[in-house]
């Protein structure tokens, strides 16, 4: 049965950019691979998604970042996305905090409206979570069609997706994978879990790493930084950046730094192999990193700091099998980190060790691109200073900051000066103040009567003019998925029911913005039965005696007053609520001299060119498609994979936008067996532990029946003519020499090895070639002897 396969990269093909989606057209039905968006979010970017939206019946994601999923919430909220979106536990939480984390890091520094947390709590709410290798059926036009995902190794519930089709071909989509065991994920097992498929979609992204000992170089050029052992630090201990993402390769590189903070990563001796960045020293330090870094403050600067550490404590499962087997014996979760501070604004950073004068730290910081967010802030203040260390451990994408950086570091040339604009949300003061009243007065005449924009209706408008500026505000707590907004006091909202009428109480408190983790108040949603706050008080308490009202009078301030009235101490540390007052954006312009060291390090978390290139000669699938790459890297990797599998693998390299056109053109014919014969088919299963399915041997003949809408029917053997003799048979299972052997030696008969072939006593040779045994000698009893333990080890059917 011909099976037309029409793929198109929509974007990320024979490019620079990190970001990728492509469309999978499979006899009409449309699956869209990914959703990926820069980072700067520019609706032209991703037009190519909403021209084929219509096309679209199933969404699969790959991995939680931003390159793969970015465009989810705009697809939900500008593009009314109706097609089912399927992807693992740690792509639902994870991603969700790493679009959160993006959209307050833009909302703070601009007027940003491509997403709203809106969106993004409507696109996560609505995918369909599946866990590794489990098998999902999909409805509507995909009907008949099953995806698989398998463990991928990139990040955290990252996955690669195998598509069954009804005929039973496979098609895989594996952008981005990895062969390598890290510190939290294992490797990938696209090696061994793939039989030649019709289609395999992979990416040319490679890790091109040259170092034998990353970890030490990377190590050794932190601690030199912080001890201020650099040779152009003049002896200063200085402070370290690590831009990073949000909630992806970062879990591995705050789990390495928790690992050295404690001792377990052993120091080498000798330790004056000169780091990536370019200095060491001589001296021989003692066995363990840990020793004198507990003094250095180790920070995670993020908007999602915290809910992003609490979410990796409960996806061990997904993680390498080290980390579950830890806190299986010794039940310690290895990101309960006991060095790791989590961080929200730049005031806490100032703040980590305050008590030692200000001294040296290691902050990573988002965004990794440091176009927006935290990270950009303290690259503005600790770039100037020579003393100090920026560390990339991630590929930055083409046009940032973060790249241009990198490019001028690694080149080697002299000291850079950047051009970064700034800017802040600031609140509205004098002239300005009251022309915004009086414009508002005279758009509202409800409004004059309420300038402060606190009640009537002027509410609204001030809460969207405020919800960009709250995920930047200092007071602000943005540590949640939901939105950083400004919420109505304890004292106002009493108030406020009592001259409504209690019409207010679902604006007040459904409506508002609140930053909410792990659970959204659905639309329509009714107000409580019953008010938290009871007028009802105890007259006589359980010994009868009278119990004065002001006894229950709540106080103004929740503080503990000492006996003697001269000290107080605060019981409610609650950051306060942002002030509902105007403001504006005010940008400026800095000059930016880069004096302090750049290191770049790779810790992108994927293959590298060799072992990719081994790995797609292994799977060998009849046809490969290469994208996720540069024009480069995707024509070296053509060439590599040429040179092995060029006779059995038809391999494609399209561009963003062409169009690949390919049969699968599968040797098979469906059609239906009646339950009356199929409960007379002995059906065999090749390997028990396997996920193949059942088969069995059936003789007869196919004659098309016009009465039944043109369908193949079998006919017994009686009817068509046949003899009721059987013709051959299928062998069922891999063929291995080394099982072979070893089935003969236990039946006392002695084989060696010559070449590929297996030489027995007799003689009779045992030989495998293109997946087809061949047993060659003398018609004897030694030869039907040898053939029938070659037999046993398989299934004939």
């Amino acid at each position: 049965m011909d099976s037309p396969v029409r793929f198109t990269p929509l974007y990320g093909a024979r490019s620079s950019t990190l970001f990728v989606a492509g469309l999978l057209q499979v006899n009409g039905v449309g699956i869209l691979l990914d959703c990926g968006w820069d980072i700067g979010f520019d609706v032209a970017d991703v037009q190519p998604l909403a021209a084929c939206l219509s096309q679209v019946d199933v969404i699969l994601i790959s991995h939680l970042d931003v390159a793969h999923l970015g465009a989810l919430p705009w697809l939900v909220g500008s593009c009314s996305l109706a097609a089912p979106v399927y992807g693992t536990l740690p792509i639902q939480r994870m991603g969700r905090l790493a679009m959160t984390d993006h959209l307050q890091a833009c909302q703070a520094a601009s007027t940003f409206n491509a997403f709203t947390s809106s969106d993004i709590a409507a696109a996560f709410n609505r995918m369909s979570i599946v866990q590794y290798q489990e098998r999902t059926l999909l409805s509507g036009r995909a009907k008949g069609y099953e995806v698989m995902p398998f463990p991928a190794g990139h990040l955290v519930g990252g996955c690669i997706w195998r598509i069954t089709t009804p005929i039973g071909e496979s098609i895989v989509y594996a952008p981005d994978f990895n062969n390598r065991s890290e510190h939290h994920l294992g490797p990938s097992v696209i090696g061994h879990i793939l039989n030649r498929p019709a289609l395999l979609i992979a990416g040319a992204s490679t890790d091109r790493r040259t170092e034998q000992q990353p970890e030490v170089a990377f190590l050794h050029s932190i601690v030199d930084t912080l001890r201020g052992r650099r040779s152009d630090s003049k002896g200063s201990p200085g402070n370290v950046l690590l831009p990073v993402d949000s909630s992806g390769r970062v879990l591995e590189l705050l789990l390495l730094l928790e690992k050295a903070w404690n001792g377990e990563l052993a120091e080498p001796k000798g330790k004056g192999k000169k780091s990536q960045e370019g200095q060491g020293s001589n001296k021989n330090e003692s066995s363990g990193y840990g020793e004198g870094l507990a003094i250095y403050p180790l920070a995670f600067l993020s908007y999602v700091a915290q809910s992003t550490l609490e979410f990796a404590r409960s996806q061990l499962e997904f993680m390498h099998d080290s980390v579950i087997k830890k806190f299986e014996r010794q039940q310690t979760n290895p990101f309960m980190c006991r060095h790791v501070r989590t961080c929200h604004t730049r005031h806490d950073v100032g703040m980590l060790n305050k008590d030692q004068g200000g001294g040296p730290k290691v902050v990573l910081a988002t965004l990794a691109s440091l176009e927006a967010g935290l990270a950009r802030q303290l690259f503005i203040e600790w770039a100037r200073d020579s003393r100090n260390l920026i560390v990339f451990p991630l590929q930055a994408q083409d046009g940032t900051v973060a790249a241009e950086v990198q490019e001028h570091a690694l080149t080697g040339q002299a000291k850079q000066t950047l051009r970064m604009p700034t800017a802040r949300w600031v609140p509205l003061e004098g002239p300005e103040l009251e022309a915004y009243h009086q414009a508002r007065s005279l758009a509202s005449p409800e409004g004059a009567a309420t300038p402060s924009g606190s009640q009537g209706n002027e509410q609204p408008m001030q809460e969207v003019s405020m919800e960009a500026q709250s995920a930047s505000s200092p007071d602000a707590s943005p540590d949640k998925s939901g939105p950083a907004a400004s919420t109505q006091s304890p004292e106002e909202a009493p108030s406020s029911l009592a001259q409504n009428g209690g019409q207010e109480h679902t604006s007040t408190y459904s409506e508002s913005r609140v930053q909410i983790d792990g659970f959204e108040v659905p639309q329509g949603a009714a107000c409580p039965m019953f008010d938290s706050d009871d007028s009802e008080t105890l007259t006589w308490d359980a010994y009868g005696s009278h119990v004065p009202s002001d006894y229950f009078q709540a106080s103004n301030t929740d503080v503990f007053q000492y006996p003697d009235g001269a000290a107080m101490m605060e019981l409610d540390d609650r950051e306060p609520a942002a002030p509902e007052v105007p403001r504006k954006l005010v940008q400026s312009l800095h000059n930016v001299q880069v004096n302090a060291k750049v290191a770049c390090y790779n810790y992108d978390g994927r293959a590298d060119f060799k072992s990719l290139g081994r790995i797609l000669s292994a799977i060998a699938p009849r046809h490969l498609v290469l994208i996720h790459g540069t024009a480069e890297a995707t024509d070296e990797l053509r060439d590599a994979c040429a040179k092995e599998i060029s006779g059995q693998t038809s391999i494609y390299t399209p561009a963003s936008g062409e169009t690949v056109g390919l049969s699968l053109a599968a040797k098979a014919r469906q059609f239906q067996l009646s339950a009356r014969l199929l409960q007379t088919l002995d059906q065999k299963q090749p390997d028990a532990k396997s996920q193949h399915p059942r088969v069995a041997w059936i003789d007869g003949t196919l004659q098309r029946s016009w009465a039944q809408d043109q369908q193949l029917e079998v006919v017994p053997a009686e009817q068509g003519g046949l003899a009721c003799n059987s013709s051959g048979g299928v062998f069922l299972g891999s063929f291995r020499l080394s099982a072979i052997y070893q089935a003969l030696a236990d039946q006392g008969i002695q084989a060696d090895f010559a070449g590929s072939c297996l030489v027995c006593s007799g003689p009779v040779t045992i030989s495998i070639e293109d997946d087809e045994l061949s047993l060659a000698g003398p018609l004897s009893s030694p030869y039907f002897r040898i053939r029938e333990i070659v037999y046993a080890q398989h299934l004939l059917c």
